[in-house]
């Protein structure tokens, strides 16, 4: 017996404008994700997906608007880093930035034609929306070679890890700007424990003094490259777990 056809996804036009849409690529870009290495927080994710709704393959897929980008893979053996268009089914849940859930893409309006069915054995699907400044830039997405009634629960445990990842991909996206912003301040900007006295990190002004004269003062005298003793204004505030942010600004 035929299945019933499952229901339509967007028209190509609106598909198409969505993944264009220029807030999103750049929010995309500002994560710094695409094209970079594998990270085992994300790989930890695929692998929670895969287990968590009993599905053999799961990946997260990012998707700007020629290819989608796979940051992380479980259950292929020689995993592609990305693959065109063609071969997406992220891409809807991109463009549309809902879930997505396909029993069987043979007799899916949208993905019946497409060649990862074939090539990929890619037969069942359920994908979860993943996010950056509120634009959908991929999925977190789960598998199968068989057809298959993805239950509620599956749903549900996939979403709620697709929000865990969002919040790892936010406060990605905020360290990221932090860091940019401290590179382009004058002022000496460190990170720093201070139970080990170990300096975590330092912009590129803090670079070009000796910063082991630091200390909890209001004032300190910090030593140049060059040799030149300078004073500076300091303050610090705690920061994460245990650590201590510094700013010392250069006085006249």
């Amino acid at each position: 017996m035929a299945r019933r056809p499952e229901k339509d996804a967007p028209m190509d036009s609106e598909h198409h404008r969505s993944l264009q849409d220029v807030a999103r690529l750049q929010a995309l870009k500002l994560t710094g994700l695409m094209d970079s290495l594998p990270e085992a927080s994300y790989d930890r994710f695929v692998r929670l997906a895969s287990r968590l709704t009993g599905s053999p393959k799961a990946f997260l897929s990012l998707v700007d608007d020629r290819r989608q980008f796979l940051k992380a893979t479980h259950g292929e053996e020689n995993p592609a880093r990305e693959t065109p268009l063609s071969h997406s089914f992220c891409q809807y849940v991109a463009s549309t930035g809902q879930p997505l859930a396909i029993e069987d893409a043979r007799f899916h309006p949208t993905v019946k034609d497409n060649p990862a069915i074939q090539e990929n054995e890619i037969i069942a699907y359920l994908g979860s929306p993943l996010l950056a400044q509120g634009k959908c830039i991929g999925s977190l997405c789960v598998t199968d070679k068989n057809p298959r009634r993805w239950g509620w629960a599956d749903r549900q445990a996939l979403n709620d890890l697709a929000a865990c990842v969002n919040s790892e991909i936010e406060l990605r996206t905020t360290n990221a700007l932090s860091q940019g912003l401290a590179e382009l301040l004058p002022a000496v900007v460190y990170l720093s424990d201070p139970t080990s006295g170990e300096i975590l990190y330092r912009n590129e002004t803090a670079r070009d003094y000796d910063l082991t004269a630091l200390s909890d003062r209001d004032t300190l005298e910090l030593t140049h490259r060059d040799g030149s003793h300078h004073r500076f204004s300091h303050h610090t505030a705690p920061f994460g777990d245990g650590q201590l942010l510094g700013v010392a600004t250069r006085l006249p």
